[in-house]
């Protein structure tokens, strides 16, 4: 019958308990993840109707639709009335673990970057001095948070494109925190291309 199962020891079910081994599997993910990658594009070689080979240059075909000129003088008008977005008035952004002096190590001196140059407003300083720390092997955690400090250094010197490509080597790390900049910076990039 549909909807009920039989149990039955040793076929349908098991007569010893079994234990699962705590993995990566199991449980929520400790940071939040990144979205999945979208699915890949459908690539059409062949004809749906017969089977045949298309060629390469194979391209849907183009709808046109004829607008009466009330219909095109409508949507001119509802065209010059949307405004862009623009993107949003971004301050300098010091994350927590690096507002307090750190104790030694790399951590140390990303905060003193951070604190000297970075919180006073001298991106052009901070942005050499990021460069330098980054030259050298960090740990994850630490190279994420120096990317997102370059990656506004150049935002505040009007580097839109090298900001947006440091957020994005930073944002497995540091994902809430690099999402409004990502925007900022492809807000901007989108207006700069009008």
């Amino acid at each position: 019958m549909i909807g009920k199962t039989e149990l039955k020891p040793d076929e349908s079910t098991t007569t010893k308990p079994v234990q699962l081994a705590i993995g990566d599997r199991v449980g929520l993910p400790e940071t939040p993840e990144l979205r999945p990658l979208p699915l890949p594009f459908l690539l059409i070689s062949s004809g749906v109707e017969r089977g045949n080979e298309l060629k390469p240059t194979f391209m849907l075909p183009e709808m046109k639709i004829d607008l009466s000129d009330a219909t095109r003088v409508a949507i001119t008008a509802i065209m010059k009335r949307m405004t862009p977005p623009t993107a949003p008035v971004m301050t300098v952004n010091v994350l927590p673990v690096d507002q307090h002096p750190a104790r030694g190590g790399e951590a140390y001196t990303l905060v003193a970057i951070v604190q000297a140059q970075f919180t006073n407003k001298k991106f052009k300083e901070a942005e050499h001095l990021f460069k330098q720390f980054l030259s050298i092997r960090r740990s994850p955690r630490v190279e994420a948070r120096c990317r997102f400090y370059l990656a506004q250094s150049y935002y505040f010197q009007g580097l839109y494109k090298p900001a947006f490509m440091e957020l994005l080597l930073a944002e497995s790390e540091l994902y809430p925190a690099v999402q409004p900049w990502l925007e900022a910076c492809f807000l901007k990039l989108m207006s700069a291309e009008d």
